[in-house]
């Protein structure tokens, strides 16, 4: 059975920077970038999801909005479920690829690296 992953990326749709956990600061002046940028980012998601057999067998699909920190060294960490698809082998494998991402380019705040808050959702769909 084929499926298409449709990867809608709403990157930074908080707008906010993080210098640590507990503290939350405004837009930064230079935003993190996965290594080639945007088309890239969205050939490794496609490329690394693999639809789960058991939400194949059943004809789930879904979006699993995943949000994750990156941080100043440019990894990605502390990747979660925001909103779940309903179904939690998909969020699981939201979650796996999210966890598989290389190192980014950190973002920058007064020159400096900072830590940025993404969310990405991930839509599950059988064609």
């Amino acid at each position: 059975m084929r499926f298409l992953i449709v990867i809608l990326l709403f990157l930074n749709s908080f707008g906010f920077a993080q210098k640590d956990l507990a503290e939350v600061y405004g837009p930064v002046e230079r935003m993190p970038e996965y290594p080639g940028g945007m088309k890239e980012l969205m050939k490794f998601i496609a490329s690394s999801v693999k639809y789960p057999k058991e939400a194949q067998k059943k004809k789930i699909t879904g979006r699993t909005m995943v949000k994750f920190v990156v941080d100043s060294l440019g990894r990605v960490v502390n990747p979660e479920v925001a909103l779940s698809s309903g179904d939690g082998t998909l969020d699981k494998e939201a979650l796996r690829v999210v966890n598989s991402m290389p190192r980014w380019n950190p973002g920058t705040l007064d020159g400096k690296p900072v830590k940025v808050l993404f969310n990405i959702p991930i839509k599950f769909d059988l064609k």
